[in-house]
């Protein structure tokens, strides 16, 4: 009596006919943008011949994983600064003021006031990753003003009219002002009224990247 032995189903191999994929086994890897074709083929088995099948698909640009190194809060008058975004494709990148609150060149960051602000990196498009862009924002906080009163001596009631003074490395406009004590003030002149201790103020506005200060 004879013995039936079972048949074997031939194995496939698989293999790239054109485009930018490599296969080992039945595993692709993919290694560019482009239109990829595999081909199985298969050896005769028992009464059947040798066979083979393609497929085809395409394989588009990858968006580029960008973004920018993080940037700390600064102070007005701080030195310019190096910003940086990182990126997995090559394309060159560039850098813009989104809200334009200070000078910029290039990659380095100049700051003139105080506010919010919103950079930009673009990087152009690659072979195999399309074009992209990725923003920041970081605060700069204003710097107080190098604000001073000038030394006023000790007066003599009836002594004549005379006027007062505050400097600043900030051109904010200056006004002043009696606190208390038996004094009068129109501008920077100051009347004495009275005999006491006579505490005056000098205020000044914000201006540029300095905040507002008061002596």
């Amino acid at each position: 009596m004879s013995r039936l032995l079972p048949i074997r189903p031939a194995l496939f191999t698989y293999s790239v006919v054109s485009g930018p994929a490599t296969i080992s086994g039945s595993t692709v890897t993919i290694t560019g943008v482009g239109s990829v074709t595999l081909q199985a083929s298969q050896a005769a088995s028992g009464s059947h011949t040798t066979a083979t099948a393609t497929t085809s698909f395409t394989v588009r640009a990858a968006a580029p994983s960008l973004s920018f190194t993080a940037i700390p809060s600064q102070t007005y008058g701080v030195a310019s600064l190096t910003v940086a975004a990182t990126s997995n494709s090559t394309g060159a990148t560039t850098y813009s003021v989104v809200e334009r609150s200070g000078h910029h060149f290039g990659h380095h960051r100049h700051y003139h006031r105080s506010g919010t602000v919103t950079l930009q990196a673009s990087q152009v498009a690659t072979t195999n990753y399309i074009a992209a862009t990725a923003t920041i924002s970081f605060s700069v906080a204003g710097e107080t003003s190098n604000f001073t009163f000038a030394a006023i001596p000790n007066q003599t009631y009836g002594v004549a009219l005379f006027a007062v003074s505050a400097t600043s490395n900030s051109t904010g406009v200056i006004s002043y002002s009696v606190v208390s004590g038996p004094a009068t003030i129109s501008g920077n002149t100051v009347t004495i009224t009275g005999v006491g201790t006579v505490i005056l103020q000098a205020s000044q506005v914000a201006a540029g990247g300095y905040e507002r200060t008061g002596h």
